[in-house]
């Protein structure tokens, strides 16, 4: 029957997702550190333009859209990962915010380093889960109605590693933040 054929499809295609997302965070843990494959990336420009891809399907969903980038900030980085990372972040908030509820993605230079935050006023993540909020396969308890299979933040760990990034979790009163300080470039040297 033709509902059910559909449904093993969409199983496989589900299957299939997971399975590439573990084969990218193993190739960025393999990768972690090594520069060989690494260039100058815009990270004010890369950020702006997959922020403008996502903006729209955001604010469908109800939600404001703030974008803080200081231009020119540039890293050594692979751009396709660095896309990959912003998309996960973006994706989860627009996933577990609410109606009414804002997205603000900054990048600043501080400290000779590039400070890339995404931080949101939605429902944040549980105390009791913030420890193991990297690991793959983490979720909530309350959000296991949502789709997903908790990989998103792993991805976006082995990224950071990859490109020499630390991830730092600053407390928020409302909702969630996550920083990645990443290694500044010069672009003239």
């Amino acid at each position: 029957d033709t509902a059910q054929a559909n449904e093993i499809r969409g199983e496989i295609r589900s299957a299939i997702r997971v399975f590439d997302a573990l084969l990218d965070i193993s190739a960025a843990e393999a990768a972690q550190g090594q520069r060989p494959g690494l260039v100058p990336v815009n990270l004010s420009e890369l950020a702006e333009q997959v922020f403008d891809l996502y903006a729209p399907l955001a604010e469908d969903h109800g939600l404001e859209c703030h974008l803080q980038i200081t231009p020119d900030l540039w890293v050594l980085g692979e751009r396709s990962l660095l896309a990959q990372l912003l998309t996960n972040l973006l994706e989860n908030a627009i996933k577990y915010c609410h109606r009414g509820d804002a997205i603000t993605l900054s990048l600043a230079e501080q400290n000779g380093r590039h400070l890339l935050q995404l931080s949101d006023t939605g429902p944040g993540i549980p105390e009791e889960l913030r420890a193991q909020m990297f690991e793959r396969f983490s979720r909530a308890e309350r959000d296991r109605q949502t789709a997903g299979h908790g990989l998103g933040l792993a991805l976006v760990q082995a990224i950071a590693a990859r490109h020499g990034a630390k991830l730092l979790l600053p407390p928020t009163s409302k909702g969630f933040a996550i920083v990645i300080s990443c290694p500044k470039l010069d672009p003239t040297a």
